[in-house]
């Protein structure tokens, strides 16, 4: 058994696991975050390959509260989450502790799961620290971010890849990590799907040894890593302008101003939006919902608010958001 630690910022989680897959993908993933001895951690993995008997059943009395035919069913008991796909894997998940132990079948693609869990674990680590997640995408340039956000399949990626091709610097793609108003960069890869492969065909060539080939619905497509291809943005920054996007059936890109209280309402939207998708969905989510409207409250007050309606013409969409910025 191999025990990693990922450290983000102030938030540490220990990942436990004999499968050599599970340690190639955090290296793929998260391999400038790890370290190897740290002493002290606020959420942990353990992910046990078995081909025995796995050690841990639904309990008796769990409530089910889904199911995906044919074998795949999640259920809550006492304060703890069990995810579970017959005679291939099995979670229990801790959300006080903010603790994952699973056990999976040699042949069970682990890939997608792994990077589904450690996640919302690092998430939850980082809220332990005052540190807060929106779930949107970010460039920089001269001292600013444009910062995209929205639910999953609105358009983040490909904005942000215009951008990128444009001159601006990788942020972040998927998680926006704000503390105290200031943005922190950071990065895990990306999902790049067939589609987007159309409209960017250079992005083929990120496409490699480092990328993972994720094929579960909506995730299907490859992880690939930007800040490869692209460069960085590396510091604090706080100058922004946030943008909730959208993309429709036009060239033309249009822009629109809306209010902060209005924006506060779309962040608070896309992140119960993400966590549903979590294994911590539904736990503890008037207290979360505090802290997140005070935090999110103080941002957007600092901060430019719009609506973005992206086009399929990229040098429209461009000339559209810099005219603004």
């Amino acid at each position: 058994m191999k025990k990693f630690y990922v450290k983000v910022y102030d938030a540490v989680v220990s990942i436990s696991t004999n499968s050599k897959n599970i340690v190639d993908e955090l290296n793929k993933d998260v391999g400038k975050y790890l370290e190897k001895n740290v002493g002290y951690v606020d959420g942990s993995i353990k992910m046990v390959e078995t081909k025995g008997k796995f050690p841990l059943k639904i309990p008796e009395y769990a409530i089910r509260e889904s199911f995906l035919p044919p074998d795949s069913a999640s259920y809550v008991y006492s304060g703890l989450k069990f995810l579970e796909k017959k005679n291939q894997r099995i979670v229990k998940a801790d959300w006080k502790n903010n603790r994952i132990v699973g056990y999976f079948r040699p042949k069970y693609k682990v890939s997608s799961l792994i990077r589904f869990l450690l996640k919302w674990v690092i998430i939850r680590a980082l809220e332990n620290h005052q540190i807060f997640y929106i779930h949107g995408s970010g460039v920089a340039k001269n001292g600013s971010a444009l910062l995209f956000i929205g639910p999953t399949g609105f358009g983040k990626t490909s904005t942000l890849i215009t951008f990128l091709q444009n001159g601006y610097k990788l942020i972040t793609d998927d998680t926006i990590l704000i503390r105290n108003n200031e943005i922190l960069p950071f990065h895990m890869r990306s999902m790049i799907h067939k589609d987007m492969l159309k409209r960017f065909p250079f992005l083929k060539k990120s496409i490699g040894k480092e990328s993972t080939y994720i094929a579960l619905p909506p995730q299907k497509g490859w992880l690939v890593n930007l800040e490869k291809i692209y460069p960085v943005f590396y510091g604090k920054i706080k100058s922004a302008y946030l943008f909730y996007i959208y993309v429709w059936n036009s060239k033309k890109t249009k822009l629109e101003n809306i209010s902060k209280k209005e924006m506060v309402s779309r962040l608070l939207y896309t992140y119960f939006n993400e966590i549903s998708n979590s294994v911590w969905f539904g736990w503890e989510k008037e207290t979360l919902t505090k802290k997140l409207f005070s935090t999110y409250a103080s941002f957007a007050e600092n901060v430019e608010c719009y609506r973005l309606f992206v086009g399929s013409s990229s040098l429209q969409l461009l000339k559209t958001v810099e005219e603004i910025v």
